[in-house]
């Protein structure tokens, strides 16, 4: 899933500095008693197996809104073809209207009752575009702080930001065919981001599957998926899942049209409003990016082929996560399938113990949607045994970097540095070959937590395996964890070596264990 850039969640209580820019990230989580208070020993339950032979089956602030209308010229030219209608009101606007341009953003707007979807969104989203280096925008509209911290907890380069409210007290609410729609209007505030040269807008109830870098790269203007069954419509209405917004369309000029729009209801809120604006003046995106699930029962065979081949799944109506559904809106069990295993991944740990050779499970290993290494692994003559496969590494600040590192991509490698994560320069000179701006370093005061859980006492200190199983734990908390390679208690000390990678007459006793 990605963010491990990407995602980090840590257990309650615990945090994580992330380089260059020292953020805390403090999550909410199950308190898993997985852990023995009396030996300090980790207790394999039901979220964590063992591999055998096979295995069984405070936020950001929101900066000063400018406390008068706007009246000198826009932040960017804008051309009078690029312009929708004359403009007759000048909006308030907020810290996102500058000049400084910073490429790419995604947006998504998000209340309470959709945390769920965005996990899974958010887990797709990054596991399939681990390229994407650009911020994260969430208009969250009613979140507590303790769900916040959690939203955070996905991507480093996260940033909430409030609705501009007062350009939207003229809204008629009456007429919507969902009073919650109310805050679909909100959305429309991407027009006043004209930080950015590209922005698209996701609904968090879509579900991620492959490469969407098209839509953050390629010139749209203003563009959209047509609806699902467009063949059946003149003039296809587009659908508001799906938003890209460049630079020639996101102005200030532009938001004050869109709000000059709101003045009569509409029944579909912002989506109805948009089509009525760009509905035959807007780019058609290729809909594999917005298929929406209702394709799945249509008379056309393409029509399903595409949703199943879809890029970006769109669960429009009942949710994959509702309990109850109505008889209408059964018969999705295929596309939901694939959001529930988007949810719940396989996951396995590989430590680096001897025993790691005793089995030829490296396809095994590699059909996992999640492989999480330790330390010093090496993978070249070793893949029959432990496959090839690697999604995060675990590691500390004394691992030697190796060729395997250096092709991870570093926001997906997260250190311990032992008392050593704020002497930024100590670690500059130890640790060579990734960038140490781009790699997580987990925060001293994560490993205390980690120590006072497992009731672990200083000067001793929690180990690999116990820091990749927490990871995992509280990264993946629907998933079934699976380890191999990882010893359960320490090993003996007439072992002719520690590592499986070790010569043969190496003992030195440093194994990856569980403390």
């Amino acid at each position: 899933m990605g963010y491990f850039t990407k995602k980090i969640k840590l257990s309650k209580g615990l945090t994580a500095k992330v380089k260059p820019k020292k953020t805390d990230y403090s999550v909410k989580s199950k308190d898993r008693k997985d852990y023995s208070k009396e030996s300090g020993a980790v207790k394999l339950g039901d979220k964590v197996k063992l591999i055998e032979l096979k295995p069984k089956k405070k936020v950001s602030e929101e900066g000063s809104v400018k406390d008068k209308l706007i009246n000198s010229k826009p932040k960017k030219r804008v051309s009078e073809k690029s312009k929708i209608t004359s403009v007759k009101v000048q909006p308030t606007v907020g810290r996102l209207d500058t000049k400084e341009y910073e490429g790419y953003c995604l947006f998504l707007s998000l209340t309470s009752d959709y945390i769920i979807g965005y996990r899974t969104f958010i887990q797709s989203f990054i596991s399939n575009n681990q390229w994407f280096s650009g911020d994260i925008i969430i208009m969250a509209l009613d979140l507590t702080d303790n769900q916040k911290d959690y939203v955070k907890s996905f991507h480093k380069k996260i940033e909430f930001i409030e609705p501009l409210y007062e350009n939207y007290d003229d809204i008629n609410a009456s007429k919507l065919v969902n009073p919650g729609f109310v805050n679909n209007y909100y959305k429309l505030d991407i027009f006043s981001y004209t930080k950015y040269d590209k922005i698209v807008s996701m609904d968090c109830d879509m579900l991620i599957t492959g490469d969407i870098s098209e839509l953050f790269f390629d010139n749209y203007g203003f563009g959209a998926c047509e609806v699902a069954f467009s063949r059946d419509w003149s003039v296809p209405p587009f659908n508001g899942g799906l938003i890209v917004l460049d630079s020639k369309r996101n102005s200030i000029e532009n938001y004050a049209t869109v709000l000059n729009k709101i003045d009569r209801p509409y029944r579909y809120a912002e989506q109805e409003l948009l089509n009525e604006l760009f509905k035959k003046n807007y780019t058609k995106i290729d809909k594999t990016y917005n298929a929406e699930k209702r394709l799945l029962k249509s008379k056309h065979e393409s029509d399903v082929e595409l949703v199943k081949n879809a890029k970006v799944i769109h669960f429009v109506g009942t949710k994959p996560w509702d309990l109850l559904k109505p008889f209408n809106d059964l018969g999705y069990e295929y596309l939901e399938n694939k959001w529930e295993t988007a949810r719940k991944p396989k996951i396995v740990i590989i430590g680096n113990s001897p025993k790691s050779m005793d089995d030829e499970i490296g396809p095994l290993i590699d059909s996992f949607d999640i492989v999480i290494r330790i330390n010093n692994f090496k993978i070249e003559g070793f893949e029959k045994y432990i496959g090839e496969k690697t999604t995060y590494i675990i590691c500390t600040f004394a691992t030697k970097i190796t060729d395997y590192y250096k092709k991870t991509d570093p926001r997906n490698i997260f250190m311990f540095t032992a008392e050593k994560s704020g002497d930024f320069d100590f670690l500059k000179k130890r640790v060579k070959g990734v960038n140490i701006n781009k790699i997580n370093l987990l925060s001293d005061d994560y490993l205390y937590k980690l120590n006072e859980k497992l009731n672990i006492k200083l000067p001793k200190r929690s180990t690999s395996g116990n820091i990749a199983i927490e990871f995992a734990l509280n990264s993946y908390p629907d998933s079934d964890i699976y380890i191999y390679g990882i010893e359960t208690k320490k090993s003996d000390s007439n072992a002719v070596k520690s590592h499986y990678f070790d010569d043969d007459n190496d003992k030195d006793t440093h194994n990856t264990w569980i403390s």
